[in-house]
C-alpha cells in the first residue's frame, strides 16, 4: 500500500470519506479533520489523488468501506438488509465512492449506469 492509500483508510477509520471532485480532494465531514490529518493530506496529496484515480481505486475504496463497516454498528445492521436500518452518513459516502469506482473500472464506458446517491 502507498502512503496515499494508507491515509485514505486511516481517515475512514476516523469516520471520514475522501473523494476526488474536479481534480481536488474532498473530505467529508470536513469538520472531523484534525490538524494532523490536514498536515498528512498536504504532505501526501499527490499520493492520495493517484490512489483514488488509479485503475485499482475501487480496491482501496472497498478496503476503506470495509474497515469502517467493521467498526460501525449502523453499517453492520444495514449490511443485513434494508429492514435493519440504513448506513451512517460516512458509511454511505464510502459505499457510494466504492461502488462508483468499481463500476468505472469494470463496465464499458458506454454502459448506462444509474447514478448512486450519497443521500
Amino acid at each position: 500500500m502507498t502512503a496515499g492509500a494508507d491515509l485514505v483508510c486511516e481517515l475512514a477509520n476516523d469516520g471520514m470519506a475522501v473523494d476526488v471532485a474536479a481534480g481536488r480532494l474532498v473530505v467529508r465531514p470536513a469538520s472531523a479533520l484534525r490538524p494532523e490529518h490536514r498536515a498528512a493530506l498536504q504532505e501526501h496529496v499527490g499520493d492520495v489523488l493517484d490512489a483514488l484515480t488509479g485503475a485499482d481505486a475501487w480496491r482501496l475504496l472497498a478496503r476503506a468501506y470495509n474497515t469502517h463497516h467493521a467498526r460501525c454498528r449502523f453499517c453492520q445492521a444495514a449490511g443485513r438488509g434494508a429492514r435493519y436500518g440504513r448506513r451512517c452518513a460516512v458509511g454511505q459516502l464510502l459505499n457510494v465512492a466504492y461502488e462508483g469506482a468499481f463500476d468505472r473500472a469494470h463496465l464499458p464506458a458506454d454502459t448506462d449506469v444509474p447514478t448512486r446517491s450519497a443521500d
